[in-house]
């Protein structure tokens, strides 16, 4: 089990209105780990793109309104965009789930070029290393 520090607690509640303001339902493995790791680092945070490249996971966006990463202060334009936003990396480059299939996914915020990850947000967490 991975440790995760800068936690913040919230509630079901606060995810099912993040939900239904995005109109998209998380997964239930991903729930589940945000409402244990709400706005937190793993202490495990590095991970690896499919062509061996390696980059680090900041952390979880936080599903309360009133926190400065809130959700969706990233999501601002769900409509518009494949990816819902969960996380980031330290140059804000983003990490989500394509709308489609909830495959997790890295998005380069320059270039906006999307990158699968893995399958599911479980399979995402149990690859972070150190």
């Amino acid at each position: 089990m991975k440790r995760w520090k800068y936690v913040i607690p919230t509630s079901l509640e606060k995810i099912q209105k993040v939900e239904a303001q995005l109109q998209y339902q998380f997964p239930v493995d991903f729930q589940e780990c945000v409402l244990e790791n709400n706005a937190g680092t793993p202490d495990e945070y590095l991970f690896f793109l499919p062509n061996h490249e390696e980059k680090v996971f900041g952390g979880l966006l936080s599903f309360n309104e009133e926190d400065q990463d809130f959700i969706l202060r990233f999501n601002q334009t769900p409509e518009k965009s494949p990816i819902i936003t969960v996380g980031q990396d330290a140059f804000g480059n983003r990490i989500g789930f394509l709308k489609k299939t909830n495959e997790i996914v890295y998005q380069e915020h320059e270039t906006e070029k999307i990158t699968r990850i893995c399958s599911t947000w479980t399979d995402f967490c149990h690859q972070l290393k150190k």
